[in-house]
């Protein structure tokens, strides 16, 4: 079981999910550039952007504190930081790519789970065979 690790799995969401914020940042601030100069009240606008850029970051590292303690509770180590250089933007990639990435890191780790199952049942029929076959010496 120690050769599961659900660390691809878990990296690559963290990624999607900075990928996505990135991208809703940059159109937050977009869509706050073109409303600023519509708008009057620019100092409110900017201290609500502002306020709900700070709300999706809360929630972003309370996903991902949630990742790291599931992660350690089955024995991975991952950092609580989501790496925001080793991978391209999403704009760059295109969200479906991510979720390609995302459901093939899935893909892995639940055949790795299939095989670990296999494998455990392979080794509770031969135990059950063996014991079979004591039992029967006894007798």
């Amino acid at each position: 079981m120690g050769r599961i690790s659900e660390k691809e799995v878990v990296d690559t969401m963290q990624a999607f999910a900075s990928s996505v914020l990135h991208l809703w940042e940059r159109a937050e601030r977009l869509d706050w550039r073109q409303g600023m100069m519509a708008n009057k009240d620019m100092d409110r606008d900017l201290r609500v952007m502002e306020r709900d850029e700070l709300s999706m970051r809360k929630a972003l590292d309370a996903q991902n504190k949630k990742l790291v303690l599931i992660s350690n509770q089955s024995g991975v180590s991952l950092s609580a930081q989501v790496v925001h250089n080793s991978e391209p933007p999403a704009d760059e990639m295109g969200l479906q790519s991510w979720m390609n990435r995302v459901f093939e890191a899935m893909e892995s780790f639940t055949a790795a789970c299939a095989n670990a199952y296999k494998d455990l049942h392979l080794s509770s029929e031969e135990e059950k065979a063996r014991l079979a076959q004591d039992s029967g010496r006894v007798s």
